[in-house]
C-alpha cells in the first residue's frame, strides 16, 4: 500500500526557524451525509506561511479498535477518540484546516517525529485556536457540568471583584448540593474536568502556547480560561463549599473526601493554568484577582528541571515525553538555560537519558541538588543511575513525603549554609554526578521501615496511634532517651485532661533528664530544622494546638505530624567524623531514607538544603571511589549550616576541605 506522505526536508539550523517544514491536514466536507467516510489531505507547507488553521489537542486513548478514513485517497488507521473528534469537527459545507500529531506526523519515521516534536510548541503557537477535545459525550450529565461552570462563573464574579462571599453565593452553593454532595451537579463537574485529558502531560504546552482554547466535550463546549476561573474558586474554597452543602447524613467522611476528590481535580487545571505566568499578555482581565501564588512566576522555575519536576503528576505514554512535552513552554521563561535537550526517540534511548542531559545543563547554569529529593536511589538497580530524579516518585505510597513541604515556619533547611560554591557537574560519558561536600558520619544502627495505614498525603486523623507510639518508643530508646519521652508522654496527658496547668505543665517539661538531648529527639521526630521551632512547637503555641486537637479526637502527643515525617523511613544513629574521617565518641541519630543499611555515609553536599545518605560500591579507573545515592537524610543539629560553619573554623576557607564525591 502506498505511504500518504511525501517526506520533509531535512530539519534547518536553529537560527533558520523561518525554515521549519510541517504538514496541515484538510478535513473534507461530508456531502451526503454524515455516515460517509472521512475523507483527509495533508498540505506540506513551511510554518511561517501555513496561514490560518487550528490544531487539535487530544489523547491518543487505547491502540485498539482502530477506524479506517482515506488519507490522501489511501486508507488510513486512527484510534478511536480522534475518530470521534473527527467526525464532530468535520463541517458540512466547507473544509477545515487542522493540525492533527497523530496525522500530519509520520509516526513511521523516527527522525520526523523527533523534528515535529521539537517544533511543536512554535506549531500551537503559530495556530489561530486550539481545540481541546476531551472525549465524546458519555450521557445528559456531561451537559450538566458543562452548564454548572457557566453558572458558577456568573456566581462567583463578587467573589472575584471583593473575594467576599456573598448571601446569594451561599443560597446557591446549598441550592445545587440539595440531593447530597454524590448524587448531585458537583458530581458531573467532577466527571468532565476528571477525564484523561487534564491528566496529560502534552496539554501544558499546547494550551499554554495557544492563542485560545476551546474545551470540546462532544456538541459540549467550554472556554478554557472560564474552566480555569472556576478552579481558582473550588482550589481556594473547597472546605467552605464543603460546610456550606453540608446536609449529607454522614458529611464527615464521604463529603470531605469528594470535595477532596474534586479540588484535586481543580488544581491539575490550576496547574495548566500557572504556566500562563510566562505569558506577557497574562493575566487576562478575567482573572486579575487571581492570587500571585496560584501563577508560576519565573524565579519558582529557576531551571528545566524546576519546570519538569512542577508537572511530574502528570502522564505520558512514552516516558521521554515528560521531557519533551515542556521543551516549548521553556522556552517562554527567560531564566532557564537555552541548552535545552535534542529529542530521541530512539529505541535504545530512555527518559534517565533525557533528564541526565537536563541536569548537566541546569548545573553549567548554576543550578542546585534539589533534583536529588526525587532520585531512584538503589531502586535504580544498577541500570538507572541512582541520582537520577524519578519522576513517579510522589506516586508511590511506600515513599516518605519529600523533606521540602515539611520545613515548618522559620526553622527551614539549609545544611550547605546556601553556601554558593555548588561545584557541581555531570559526565555524560560515565552518567556519574560529580559534586562536592563532606562525609560527616558513619551509619551505626538503622530502625525498621516506619510505614503508615494511611497514604503519604496530609492527614488529619491517625488511624492507627498504637502503631506510631510503638515505634516512637523504639527509636526513643535507640536515642537513649527512652525515659524522658515516657515522662513527657504522661505530662502531656496530664495537660490534656486539665488545660489550666499549662504553665506548670511547661517548667517539668524543661526539668525533663537529658532535656537537650530529648529535645533533639523531638526535632528529629518534628523534623522541625531548629531547636527555636521544637520550642514553640513542644513548649509553647504545639500545646494549645494539641489540646484543640485532642478535643476533636485526632491528635495524639504530635503523632499526626510525626506521621508525615515518618512515613516510608528509618530511625538512624550515626558517629560523628572528625577532619581526618576519625570516628568521635559524640553520637548523633536522625530520619533517613528505607534502604539505608549499616556502615552507609551520611553527607552534606554543596548545593543542597539537606543531607544524604551514600554507599560506596565500587572504584572508577583511576581508583577514585564510586557511590550511589541512597536517599536524604534528617540530623537535627546539621539542617542549618552548622557543618560549614565547624568546617570553616578547623580549615579556612572551610568550602577548600570538601571533598570530590562520584555519584552513579
Amino acid at each position: 500500500m502506498a505511504s500518504p506522505y511525501t517526506p520533509l526536508e531535512p530539519k534547518p539550523e536553529p537560527h533558520e526557524s523561518h525554515l521549519y517544514k510541517i504538514r496541515l491536514l484538510d478535513i473534507e466536507p461530508w456531502t451526503i451525509d454524515q455516515a460517509e467516510n472521512i475523507r483527509l489531505r495533508l498540505h506540506p507547507t513551511r510554518l511561517d506561511k501555513a496561514g490560518e488553521y487550528i490544531c487539535l489537542s487530544y489523547t491518543w486513548g487505547q491502540p485498539e479498535p482502530t477506524f479506517s478514513v482515506l488519507l490522501n485517497d489511501t486508507e488510513f488507521s486512527v484510534r478511536e477518540n480522534l475518530y470521534d473528534a473527527l467526525l464532530r469537527l468535520r463541517l458540512p459545507d466547507k473544509p477545515l484546516r487542522i493540525w492533527i500529531d497523530a496525522v500530519c506526523i509520520n509516526q513511521d519515521d523516527v527522525k520526523e517525529r523527533e523534528y515535529q516534536v521539537s517544533i511543536m510548541g512554535k506549531v500551537y503557537e503559530s495556530a489561530t485556536d486550539v481545540i481541546a477535545w476531551i472525549g465524546k459525550e458519555k450521557g445528559p450529565e456531561d451537559r450538566l457540568g458543562v452548564d454548572l461552570v457557566g453558572e458558577m462563573l456568573e456566581k462567583i464574579t463578587p467573589w472575584w471583584e471583593e473575594r467576599k462571599v456573598t448571601l446569594d453565593l451561599t443560597a446557591w452553593i446549598k441550592s445545587i448540593t440539595a440531593d447530597g454532595v454524590v448524587n448531585g451537579r458537583w458530581l458531573s463537574l467532577l466527571d468532565l474536568i476528571s477525564r484523561p485529558w487534564f491528566s496529560r502531560v502534552w496539554i501544558i504546552q499546547e494550551v499554554v502556547m495557544a492563542k485560545q482554547v476551546l474545551v470540546c466535550c462532544g456538541p459540549h463546549q467550554l472556554n478554557w480560561m472560564d474552566l480555569l476561573c472556576c478552579s481558582v474558586f473550588i482550589s481556594e474554597m473547597h472546605d467552605w463549599i464543603s460546610s456550606v452543602a453540608g446536609r449529607h447524613p454522614d458529611p464527615r467522611r464521604e463529603q470531605l473526601e469528594f470535595f477532596s476528590r474534586l479540588c484535586e481535580a481543580a488544581k491539575r487545571i490550576l496547574k495548566v493554568g500557572s504556566a500562563f505566568g510566562s505569558k506577557p499578555s497574562y493575566p487576562p482581565a478575567s482573572l486579575c484577582k487571581v492570587p500571585v501564588n496560584n501563577i508560576i512566576r519565573e524565579s519558582d522555575c529557576r531551571t528545566l528541571y524546576d519546570l519538569i519536576h512542577r508537572f511530574g503528576t502528570f502522564k505520558a505514554s512514552d516516558e521521554r515525553d515528560r521531557v519533551y512535552a515542556l521543551l516549548g513552554v521553556a522556552e517562554r521563561f527567560d531564566n532557564i538555560p537555552r541548552r535545552l535537550p535534542t529529542v530521541s526517540y530512539h529505541q535504545d534511548s530512555h527518559l534517565a537519558d533525557a533528564l541526565l542531559t537536563v541536569i548537566g545543563n541546569d548545573l553549567e547554569a548554576g543550578g542546585r541538588l534539589d533534583f536529588l529529593s526525587a532520585a531512584y536511589g538503589t531502586d535504580g538497580h544498577g541500570v538507572i543511575p541512582s541520582w537520577i530524579p524519578n519522576l513517579r516518585f510522589e506516586h508511590d505510597a511506600s515513599r516518605p513525603r519529600q523533606f521540602m513541604p515539611l520545613e515548618l515556619g522559620s526553622g527551614g533547611y539549609w545544611a550547605d549554609s546556601n553556601c554558593p560554591q555548588i561545584q557541581a557537574s555531570v559526565d555524560a560519558k560515565h552518567r556519574t554526578l560529580h559534586v562536592t561536600g563532606w562525609v560527616a558520619g558513619f551509619i551505626d544502627q538503622v530502625s525498621e521501615v516506619h510505614n503508615n495505614n494511611s497514604s503519604t498525603k496530609l492527614i488529619r486523623t491517625l488511624d492507627d496511634p498504637k502503631h506510631l507510639l510503638q515505634t516512637r518508643r523504639e527509636w526513643a530508646a535507640m536515642a537513649g532517651v527512652a525515659e524522658s519521652d515516657e515522662a513527657y508522654m504522661s505530662i502531656y496527658r496530664e495537660v490534656v485532661k486539665d488545660s489550666s496547668r499549662e504553665e506548670s505543665v511547661k517548667a517539668r517539661l524543661r526539668a525533663l533528664p537529658n532535656l537537650d538531648l530529648h529535645q533533639r529527639f523531638l526535632g528529629t521526630l518534628m523534623m522541625s530544622g531548629c531547636d527555636t521551632e521544637t520550642e514553640a512547637m513542644c513548649f509553647g503555641s504545639f500545646i494549645s494546638a494539641e489540646l484543640k486537637a485532642q478535643s476533636q479526637g485526632s491528635g495524639s502527643l504530635g503523632l499526626i505530624r510525626m506521621s508525615h515525617t515518618s512515613h516510608g523511613r528509618r530511625f538512624f544513629t550515626c558517629s560523628e567524623l572528625g577532619l581526618k574521617h576519625e570516628r568521635l565518641k559524640s553520637k548523633n541519630f536522625g530520619l533517613c531514607a528505607r534502604n539505608t543499611k549499616r556502615g552507609d555515609k551520611v553527607v552534606m553536599l554543596l548545593g543542597s538544603k539537606t543531607l544524604h545518605i551514600i554507599r560506596d560500591v565500587s572504584f572508577d579507573d583511576n581508583g577514585n571511589t564510586l557511590y550511589q545515592w541512597v536517599g536524604q537524610a534528617y540530623v537535627h543539629n546539621w539542617m542549618q549550616g552548622q557543618l560549614v560553619e565547624r568546617m570553616a573554623m578547623d580549615c579556612s576557607p572551610g568550602y577548600m576541605n570538601a571533598e570530590k564525591i562520584r555519584l552513579i
